[in-house]
């Protein structure tokens, strides 16, 4: 996929991006249709890379905010302790 430079992404109108994807399609000898298929192919390829990224990304930060000891810990700790309290059964 082909990149434009940065001082070239913000602003464009449609006109001066068919410009572009033309003058690549002309470099490449390909069809306007055949570039802006595979750039559409590497954007989705990306975004959907980026989302796993970030849904990574928000479980660890949700994971990190919690507290260490689960419920399961406690209960094993209370019976640890030997005072007989069964939390598991509510008792």
């Amino acid at each position: 996929m082909t990149q434009a430079p940065p001082d070239r992404t913000a602003g464009r109108s449609l006109e001066s991006f068919a410009r572009e994807i033309d003058d690549v399609a002309a470099e490449h000898g390909a069809t306007r249709a055949e570039i802006l298929g595979s750039l559409i192919a590497g954007l989705e390829e990306r975004i959907a890379e980026d989302t796993e990224i970030l849904s990574l990304a928000r479980r660890l930060e949700a994971a990190d905010r919690e507290p260490a000891e689960t419920a399961f810990e406690h209960a094993v700790d209370i019976v640890a302790r030997g005072d007989g309290r069964r939390p598991w059964r509510g008792k």
